[in-house]
């Protein structure tokens, strides 16, 4: 639990505008889900209006939810790195130019059958091997 609580507490440190890190507070609230879900669940059998709050909440959390998730997920670790190098000092507009041709390339190859069945099959992991295909 205490690999959870530290990636919370980075998660809660993530205060600046870069889009980089937007990018990493959405993998750290995937890698965490599990735990949302757990405590949503837990505050459900509470007595008083949380309970009924958090039925609303987890129900949200639908197999829609955690796939498109998934999808983001898969689609933030490509561009990512872009980003990275973006926002770099030394960044000219050559290699900004190549980099964003690059990445573009990989997205276009990842919209496959194969990949969406990959990224399904994460989704499905993520949600108890119980999701279904929006």
């Amino acid at each position: 639990m205490q690999g959870v609580s530290q990636d919370l507490s980075e998660a809660a440190l993530r205060y600046t505008i870069r889009w980089v890190e937007k990018q990493e507070a959405v993998r750290v609230f995937k890698q965490l889900l599990p735990a949302v879900c757990a405590s949503l669940d837990d505050i459900a059998s509470l007595p008083g209006d949380a309970s009924g709050k958090a039925l609303l909440f987890s129900a949200s959390l639908n197999d829609a939810f955690v796939v498109a998730l998934q999808v983001l997920v898969s689609v933030l670790e490509v561009t990512k790195p872009l980003s990275v190098r973006l926002q770099g000092a030394t960044q000219d507009i050559h290699n900004a130019s190549e980099s964003v041709r690059d990445c573009i390339t990989t997205l276009q190859e990842m919209r496959t059958d194969e990949m969406f069945k990959k990224i399904f099959e994460n989704a499905e992991q993520q949600h108890g091997g119980t999701a279904e295909i929006p």
